[in-house]
This record gives structure tokens, C-alpha cells and sequence, in this order.
């Protein structure tokens, strides 16, 4: 029993793309730490330059030690 806000699916359809987007996003995450561990020169998409590293935060001790 939803709450009928009168939309014509449009809040679904969005709901479902930051959702799907959400997903990939993680799992591109992952993905990314698990190859940073497995190899140290690996270098991710996400990593701009020596200032802008997505994997240097991915693997960050601060990121390892709140996981549950």
C-alpha cells in the first residue's frame, strides 16, 4: 500500500536510476579496491592525477576500518 502522489511513474523511473546508478557505483568501488590490493601499480579510471585519486581513497586505512 503506496502513497499515491498523483505522478504519472516518472518519481519510479528516477528512483530506479539513482538506484541502478547507486549500484554500479559501489560496485565500481569495489572493484577498484579489490585490483589496488591485488596490484599497487594499478591504476583506476577514476584516478585524475597524483592530486585527484579515487583508489587513494578507496584504500584508505579510515575507508578499511569503518567497514563492518
Amino acid at each position: 500500500m503506496g502513497v499515491n502522489t498523483g505522478g504519472d511513474g516518472d518519481d519510479v523511473f528516477s528512483y530506479s536510476v539513482a538506484c541502478c546508478a547507486g549500484i554500479a557505483l559501489s560496485l565500481y568501488a569495489l572493484w577498484v579496491e579489490v585490483q589496488k590490493h591485488r596490484d599497487p601499480n594499478y591504476v583506476a579510471v577514476c584516478d585524475l592525477g597524483d592530486n585527484m585519486k579515487c583508489s587513494r581513497v578507496l584504500t584508505s586505512e579510515s575507508v578499511i576500518s569503518t567497514s563492518p
